[in-house]
């Protein structure tokens, strides 16, 4: 948001208006001169900003966009009896303004929401709504992606039907520790193929180095009991830290404690761990292959359009009074909501990653967030003068 306000204030149009309105229009330069705060080039918007947010309070800082309305509204009195070679110089540095102005009130707003007492205040606010109206209802956003078009709800039901395949095969086959092909399966599958793949080659390796490691270790170094405990602690630790940074770092930590754990317990890991190897890799080769047949591809231009779309019909249907079809477009807003940020976290995984375009859709997000809570809060209000008795 500052960063947005800093590239409204330095705008080149906007710049070079400043100085040429100072130059001809001596009643503009007051005005001009509390706009030229905002855009001093000894400070920046992002600092001011958080200067402001540490050195005042909300009635301060309302204050404060107070005197930059009365600076737009005279600045809008010499728009309209400006010559007319500063009518295009005036009316560029008007909407720079204007664009301004509303970026600076978005600031504040988010400024009273910062931080944990912020997000305790968002959730009073939320919980005045219907439970139907409150934008992160778990049962609500459930409900409205129990279709095929959610990518959410393809991803479930491709899973269950591959662990049920995964449980039945390995029933049928009387593999010994069977169990861990449906397990690799459900953790390798994810809504993407890179992800699936990505986690697919990491937990096949992580566990056969974790088997060759800490089965080498146990048998030609640890002997002792204490010091497989000591072994054990320091691979619960690694597990803890290192799985957060890289999945097959982390594994291979939890194959090493699966295997000191079977010492512990006398059974001896060179009888087991081969055959948890052999279960694993087929269960990561059964992911694919299932992703392989029932792909998901990434689109996430498309699932922003969607989103944007759903949002405007849904606030379309404030002004009719038809209740049925403004549920409808308000369980379709959270569905299109779902598919797009589950599309914008997986592109964040994707070794190859856009950044411009995830920088894009996080915009698009923050404000079409704005938006639809804004549409909610409107809903509300509309059904509360609606059940309330005529006077």
């Amino acid at each position: 948001m500052s960063s947005r306000c800093c590239m409204a204030c330095t705008a080149r149009a906007a710049r070079r208006c400043r100085a040429f309105v100072y130059w001809r229009a001596s009643s503009s330069a007051c005005a001009w001169n509390c706009l030229r705060s905002a855009t001093s080039p000894t400070h920046s918007t992002p600092m001011r900003v958080r200067r402001c947010m540490r050195r005042t309070s909300a009635h301060a800082a309302s204050g404060a966009l107070e005197g930059y309305d009365a600076a737009l509204a005279a600045l809008d009195a010499q728009l309209a009896h400006a010559d007319v070679e500063l009518q295009r110089p005036f009316a560029i540095a008007h909407a720079r303004a204007q664009a301004l102005a509303g970026q600076l009130r978005a600031a504040l707003r988010n400024a009273e929401f910062a931080g944990a007492a912020g997000e305790v205040l968002a959730e009073e606010h939320e919980a005045r709504l219907p439970a139907a109206l409150r934008p992160d209802n778990p049962f609500a956003t459930l409900r409205a992606n129990l279709h095929l078009q959610s990518v959410a709800f393809r991803h479930a039901l491709r899973c269950g039907v591959c662990l049920a395949i995964a449980v039945g095969g390995e029933r049928a086959l009387g593999y010994p520790h069977g169990f861990w092909v449906p397990l690799t399966t459900a953790i390798v599958l994810k809504p993407d193929f890179a992800g699936t793949f990505s986690f697919g080659l990491l937990r096949v390796a992580g566990t056969l180095a974790g088997l060759v490691l800490t089965t080498a270790i146990v048998h030609f170094a640890f002997g002792n009991v204490w010091a497989q405990v000591a072994l054990l602690a320091l691979l619960c630790l690694g597990f803890r830290m290192l799985t957060t940074v890289n999945y097959g770092l982390g594994v291979m930590m939890l194959t090493g404690l699966i295997v000191i754990l079977l010492s512990l317990n006398g059974t001896a890991p060179g009888d087991t761990m081969p055959q948890r190897g052999v279960a694993t890799a087929i269960g990561s080769v059964f992911a694919l292959f299932a992703y392989a047949v029932w792909p998901t591809w990434e689109q996430l231009r498309p699932a922003l359009a969607a989103m944007i779309d759903s949002y405007r019909e849904y606030f379309a249907t404030l002004l009719d009074g038809n209740a049925t079809l403004r549920r409808d477009a308000r369980v379709a807003s959270r569905s299109a909501r779902t598919n797009a940020q589950a599309s914008l976290d997986r592109l964040r995984g994707e070794p190859r990653r856009d950044r411009a375009l995830i920088a894009l859709a996080e915009g698009v997000f923050a404000n079409a967030n704005r938006f639809v809570r804004a549409t909610m809060a409107l809903e509300a209000v509309l059904q509360d003068s609606t059940a309330r008795p005529a006077e």
